[in-house]
């Protein structure tokens, strides 16, 4: 079983399930502000087609993050993992949103 969960989530629903889950009331725009503070931009999604064969140990990351937030879990910290990729239609499609990612 994997310690997180990995999803898309707007700016809109991160305040609401701020404020159901910890009573805390801020609005989606102060949330872009706060993630931008963070080093989080907002930047157009861009559709790339991966050529040739995938790195056979592109796993290991994932694994990695698993195990370390584990770790944090245990000890009783609020673990948060923030995974700027998104799902796509296969093809070529274009898509016009944008999401956040970190520029650190």
């Amino acid at each position: 079983m994997r310690a997180l969960s990995y999803t898309t989530v707007s700016l809109r629903k991160i305040s609401k399930e701020l404020s159901e889950q910890y009573g805390i009331s801020v609005s989606h725009v102060k949330v872009g502000m706060l993630l931008k503070t963070m080093g989080y931009s907002k930047q157009v999604n861009q559709k790339m087609l991966q050529l040739g064969e995938p790195h056979p140990n592109r796993n290991a990351q994932f694994e990695h993050i698993n195990a370390t937030a584990t770790e944090y879990m245990k000890l009783g910290e609020p673990v948060i993992s923030v995974d700027t990729k998104k799902k796509e239609n296969i093809g070529n499609f274009k898509n016009s949103g944008q999401e956040y990612r970190c520029v650190l």
